[in-house]
């Protein structure tokens, strides 16, 4: 059995400091918006003896200065995810302000695991309540969309499913087949024009301090074929025909979701297209 250590605190008092204790003061520290010295002030005095109990320092390398190093870099290696996951985002607002950003999202919404992947996993939700968000509509969308691009790409890989494995459907089953999904499909409510914002960028231009919007898009489908997740802008009627699929609607019933003549024929032709971009994995019936 080990017992909890102590240690001297500067007025020699003993202070007995378990690691629970301190591993306790040290995440609060490192997380307290203001920096590890304000942290100190914000505590009682017998908060603060165990904290000084439980942190070394040495001449010219106080704890305040030790503790710091980890607070400094505890934010700038999920600033650095988040501008890796959100480069559009960021290119968007600006380095200054996106920095800001991170900084409020990261005190407001602080990692609970270790997987760096899942840091930016509220980012979206969060964009449309922070004054950034509400002052610049449609951030938010770049959000979603950029987090829908991520999970598509670590999403479970399945086998491809070709076009020829449709051509010998044979015509009279077609009416109750249903469509499978891949799993790295994700869809977002967004009318923001991408093609026009991503131009824009690669061009060196500045960024818009507008959002360009397309009247006739819903959204943006987000699929994936082998490592590389794509994304295109879809119209209601596409939108509403991948929710009945979603839905384990058969294929008639997808059919009659489509306004319009010959609703087969379209259904048709996105079948084709949702198969060679890696939206549909399979059929079943």
């Amino acid at each position: 059995m080990r017992w909890p250590r102590t240690r001297l605190a500067p007025r020699g008092w003993e202070v007995r400091v378990t690691l629970r204790e301190t591993q306790r003061r040290f995440w609060e520290a490192i997380t307290f918006p203001t920096g590890v010295g304000p942290y100190l002030e914000h505590l009682d005095p017998q908060a603060r003896e165990a904290f000084v109990a439980g942190f070394a320092e040495t001449e010219g390398f106080s704890r305040i200065d030790r503790v710091d190093v980890y607070a400094e870099s505890y934010f700038w290696r999920q600033h650095g995810v988040l501008a890796e996951a959100f480069s559009l985002l960021a290119w968007l607002v600006g380095p200054a302000r996106f920095q800001n950003l991170c900084t409020d999202y990261v005190l407001a919404c602080p990692s609970k695991g270790p997987d760096l992947a899942e840091i930016g996993a509220g980012l979206p939700r969060f964009v449309a309540t922070h004054p950034l968000g509400r002052a610049t509509p449609g951030l938010a969308e770049v959000a979603a969309l950029e987090r829908a691009e991520a999970e598509s790409f670590r999403a479970a890989d399945v086998p491809a499913f070709h076009v020829q494995s449709l051509q010998a459907i044979s015509p009279e089953r077609w009416p109750g087949l249903r469509l499978e999904l891949s799993p790295a499909v994700r869809r977002v409510v967004t009318s923001v024009d991408f093609a026009v914002v991503t131009q824009r960028r690669q061009a060196g231009e500045a960024a818009p301090g507008e959002l360009p919007r397309r009247p006739d898009q819903h959204g943006m489908l987000v699929s994936r074929q082998g490592y590389a997740p794509k994304s295109r802008p879809i119209a209601r009627d596409e939108w509403e025909a991948l929710d009945a699929v979603a839905g384990h609607a058969t294929f008639a019933e997808v059919c009659r979701t489509i306004a319009g003549e010959v609703p087969e024929q379209r259904a048709a032709q996105w079948l084709l297209r949702w198969t060679q971009g890696g939206v549909v994995a399979g059929v079943v019936g």
